[in-house]
């Protein structure tokens, strides 16, 4: 009986001990673990990804032969009744998801020039509910307007005050050219060419060591100090290149590249934190 007693003493003993230095280790890693109390690095927390290029259609080729495709544009209603592709119509994603009307089109996505991630993602899901093809215009709206359509935008257009699109969605695939030579831009983007202030009168000296991505519309993202003249700026480099050319102050885009950083800081130790606390509890 005694023995017994011993036995299932000395087995209690080895389990509390066991329990106290599992806790002992527990506690140790919730007091400091490097991978939470670190934060991901600017660079790393802008988006890389980058667009299939063959998901796309050339605006040149759709307007040749417009009959054979059933343009769907995906912005606002404001932004449509702005300007819009004629005999397009203006279908939001969720009902275009959800409608079987253009199933058997060869169905082109129209969008800002912008958005192409957003876009591409709509196309995977027309597949996925059979359409039988679906492709994006290269250059969007903007493109067509300024280019097919040969209309000067107004500069606010162009303008960019947010940069939630930049940063979020296909940042790797914009051009951004630097006037200002903020060495704080390196901190964030690994792609960026700076130049010379006054070298932005000749955008075409720059028409054959940028654009690599064959016959593709990139975005040009001009970075600009308050005392530049944007419009004539933008109107320079519309004029001289075939692409989609946008700007932002320099002072802008470091408030609004800071600001999302911090976001995405805050989200990403919030993970981990939360990663911390599942062990503390094991």
């Amino acid at each position: 009986m005694i023995y017994k007693y011993l036995k299932w003493k000395c087995i209690l003993i080895i389990l509390v001990f066991s329990f106290i230095v599992k806790g002992a280790e527990n506690f140790q890693q919730c007091a400091y673990n490097p991978r939470i109390s670190s934060v991901i690095d600017g660079r790393e927390s802008i988006s890389q990804w980058s667009r299939n290029n063959s998901l796309y259609i050339s605006p040149y080729k759709l307007n040749i032969k417009k009959e054979m495709y059933t343009v769907i544009d995906v912005r606002s209603k404001t932004q449509y009744k702005n300007y819009h592709i004629k005999n397009s119509y203006n279908i939001p994603k969720f009902k275009l998801t959800t409608s079987t009307i253009f199933k058997g089109k060869n169905v082109v996505l129209v969008g800002k020039g912008n958005d192409y991630r957003y876009l591409e993602d709509l196309l995977k899901k027309l597949l996925e509910k059979n359409y039988k093809t679906v492709s994006i215009l290269d250059g969007g709206i903007d493109f067509w307007k300024s280019k097919i359509a040969g209309l000067r935008p107004s500069l606010d257009e162009y303008n960019i005050s947010s940069l939630d699109v930049l940063l979020k969605e296909d940042n790797s695939n914009w051009i951004i050219i630097d006037s200002t030579k903020n060495p704080k831009l390196n901190k964030y983007f690994n792609h960026i060419l700076s130049i010379d202030n006054d070298k932005l009168m000749n955008p075409v000296a720059f028409s054959n060591s940028l654009f690599a991505n064959g016959q593709m519309i990139n975005n040009i993202l001009l970075v600009l100090n308050k005392n530049n003249d944007f419009e004539r700026l933008h109107n320079l480099w519309t004029e001289s290149l075939g692409h989609n050319i946008y700007m932002i102050e320099v002072g802008k885009l470091l408030v609004a590249t800071n600001s999302l950083i911090k976001k995405q800081r805050a989200v990403t130790y919030k993970k981990r934190a939360d990663g911390a606390k599942m062990t503390c509890l094991m």
